[in-house]
């Protein structure tokens, strides 16, 4: 849903949400990891991505999705993260022996329309990912807490597949 130049839209998303609904059965496709968003705005779950993510919910896949990374305001929630049935993950730190706490740049609550958001937090901060060359790099922000939710989900699934994504939720 990202072209060359590393742009999307809210549009593209709903197309890629919308392909993996369709093509659920054939890929078993269980979950979905959303890190990405709508880079304006306090979202409010009407927006095209949104609904796409509440309609692969209703069709049984959970969605998770990075809430954005335009803390510390209030009511900086992104779309698609703002969908109300999308598992919507923070980033949190961790200062070592400070303790943890919610990453000063990750968006939070409420939604547009009042709903609080994020659902839970995730490791965000200093995440090491793999690169191309087989190195990998530290990397900060809700798109990388996101797939630890992702994962867990997945595994929760795979203990009982008769969760619904609201049980997983």
């Amino acid at each position: 849903v990202i072209d060359s130049n590393a742009q999307s839209s809210l549009g593209l998303i709903a197309q890629g949400i919308q392909w993996a609904v369709e093509n659920r059965a054939k890929y078993g496709i269980d979950v979905i990891n959303l890190s990405i968003g709508d880079p304006a705005g306090c979202g409010d779950g009407t927006d095209v991505a949104s609904q796409a993510v509440d309609a692969a919910v209703a069709a049984g896949i959970v969605v998770v999705a990075a809430a954005g990374n335009a803390g510390p305001a209030r009511c900086t929630i992104k779309s698609p993260a703002a969908a109300e049935s999308a598992v919507t993950v923070g980033a949190m730190a961790d200062p070592a022996a400070g303790g943890f706490s919610e990453a000063w740049f990750s968006s939070r609550g409420p939604t547009a329309d009042g709903r609080i958001k994020p659902d839970v937090m995730a490791p965000g901060v200093d995440v090491p990912i793999a690169t191309p060359d087989g190195g990998t790099v530290l990397v900060s922000g809700t798109s990388a807490s996101a797939p630890f939710v992702a994962g867990t989900a997945l595994l929760m699934l795979q203990a009982n597949p008769a969760l619904t994504p609201a049980a997983v939720k």
